[in-house]
């Protein structure tokens, strides 16, 4: 039985819908994937108003907003992806500096460079271009750091090679 008061077991209950989604995400499930990462924001948002304190609930929130970001992506509700990921974008912002995870924070801003992207196709504005182009370019910027700091070991070339296309494909629609 859920317990309210139990922040651990909250915890624990966001993480859990939050990685049912991730799955469900990837097997394509899209319609499961939202009902899960649902509960798992509802869950994350209840715990932190209650549990200030406790730093991990904001950060579960701000990775499911994130995840809620992506699966709205691949639903093409892009205006619904564009705002999950300025919200995980402010709530991962938020943490500190001993709290960040700064690989989620800059996937949340790549899949909000991303998302404005597909707006731009879609709406043709050169504004939204812009900011679109503005968004990717910190994304790129912030993988290649991070690439080189705390994730030397790691590859990020699935990261960073969307990234590039993307830009180049802004820079095409704000040459004259």
């Amino acid at each position: 039985m859920e317990d309210p008061l139990n922040v651990q077991f909250q915890f624990d209950l966001a993480d859990m819908h939050g990685n049912l989604a991730a799955s469900q995400r990837e097997t394509g499930q899209l319609d499961a994937a939202l009902r899960s990462i649902e509960r798992s924001i509802q869950t994350s948002e209840r715990a932190a108003a209650r549990s200030p304190q406790y730093v991990a609930h904001r950060f579960n929130y701000g990775a499911a907003l994130s995840l809620l970001g992506s699966v709205h992506r691949d639903r093409k509700a892009t205006a619904d992806a564009i705002r999950a990921f300025r919200q995980s974008i402010a709530v991962l912002g938020s943490l500190g500096d001993d709290q960040r995870d700064p690989a989620m924070l800059i996937a949340a801003t790549s899949g909000l460079g991303q998302s404005l992207a597909d707006e731009a196709r879609r709406s043709q504005s050169a504004a939204v271009w812009r900011e679109a182009r503005t968004t990717l370019q910190q994304a790129l910027d912030g993988w290649r750091g991070y690439q080189q700091t705390a994730g030397a070991g790691d590859d990020h070339r699935a990261e960073i090679d969307p990234l590039v296309s993307a830009l180049k494909e802004a820079d095409g629609h704000l040459m004259p």
